[in-house]
């Protein structure tokens, strides 16, 4: 049996890149006894590259340095020798996907090679297959959902007329929210971008909710700073965040702190800035137990006040939409920041 159709039977029953590129530095480490090898991932978010399994020691910045001026070096970037490392990468979209990187530091056979290969046309036809069953899925369901509440809001209408009860009139204004946020979590959206002033950002969503930013201790580390964004969606997210921390904090304003400031993506393949939007509260907090749950969709412990529990979660997905970050940290109150590319 060929080194590759070894290495094929190794990878048969794996369903995901990681595994996929674990599995494949396993195989390397045991099959080619003696190759330095390491096995970095690259994702889109501010602290971009990480050494996941490595034989051999070299400090992170090393391997930022090495990749940077290989990068800059314009060499093709499927396969390429420079000062006798190999590098080999699963793909280069770095800004949309999480990214494998092979590198290894000494004399490279055909069958390394080869192996490398394998493993680079298996994570680009994995990633293929796993885009086209999400996205069907989500489209199936997505139409199926969207008709039942199509049905059900056509339902809650006719209530609404003939009904005079305020508890059931209650129970249908919450239905209809539900609704309207299951809709957004389940449907694509488009972004219409616009180059905007951070303040004005800033000032233009707290208006939507009726506050003032002068109601808020506000540190713009640049004032002047422009984003191209989404201002409408942007604002759903951001003011879904403001008024969760308004809460916490029982509407006393003194409580919130909000700074906005600008990070370098560190990264060696991407030359972006970062815009950070940190909002801290010296709330309550989130409960340890509730943490991993806060952005699934349902999730709220304020359904006695009609919550939906999708706030978080569509707030993600419009962050996440930007190529962006949801952070959630909660002690002695809680910090959250949205963490979105300048451009």
């Amino acid at each position: 049996m060929s080194i590759v159709n070894k290495y094929i039977q190794t990878c048969r029953d794996i369903n995901s890149s990681k595994d996929l590129s674990n599995v494949t530095f396993n195989f390397l480490k045991e099959n080619f006894p003696g190759s330095k090898i390491s096995l970095l991932l690259h994702q889109p978010k501010p602290n971009a590259l990480e050494v996941l399994k490595t034989n051999y020691k070299e400090s992170s910045e090393y391997w930022f340095f090495l990749l940077q001026e290989s990068h800059a070096s314009k060499i093709s970037k499927d396969a390429f020798e420079n000062n006798g490392h190999l590098f080999c990468f699963s793909n280069t979209e770095f800004l949309s996907w999480p990214v494998y990187i092979f590198i290894i530091k000494n004399h490279i056979t055909e069958s390394t090679k080869s192996v490398l290969n394998a493993w680079s046309s298996l994570v680009a036809l994995q990633k293929s297959t796993t885009l086209y069953t999400e996205k069907k899925t989500v489209n199936d369901y997505g139409n199926l959902i969207s008709q039942l509440l199509h049905d059900v809001q056509s339902l809650m209408e006719l209530e609404s007329e003939n009904q005079q009860n305020k508890e059931i009139l209650k129970k249908l204004e919450y239905q209809k929210r539900l609704n309207k946020n299951l809709l957004f979590y389940i449907r694509d959206f488009d972004l219409f971008k616009s180059e905007i002033n951070i303040s004005k950002l800033i000032k233009d969503s707290l208006s939507l909710i009726n506050l003032n930013k002068d109601q808020f201790c506000i540190d713009f580390e640049q004032p002047d700073l422009e984003i191209s964004i989404d201002v409408e969606l942007f604002s759903e997210a951001f003011n879904q965040i403001i008024l969760n921390a308004i809460e916490a904090v029982d509407s006393d304003f003194s409580k919130l702190k909000l700074k906005v400031f600008s990070i370098r993506l560190n990264s060696p393949f991407l030359n972006k800035n970062w815009v950070v939007f940190e909002l801290v509260d010296n709330g309550k907090g989130i409960s340890d137990d509730f943490m991993p749950y806060v952005k699934k969709p349902f999730f709220t412990t304020r359904k006695y006040k009609s919550y939906c529990g999708f706030g978080l979660t569509n707030a993600q997905k419009i962050i996440e939409g930007h190529k962006g970050v949801l952070e959630i940290k909660s002690h002695n109150g809680t910090q959250v920041k949205i963490i979105i590319p300048q451009n």
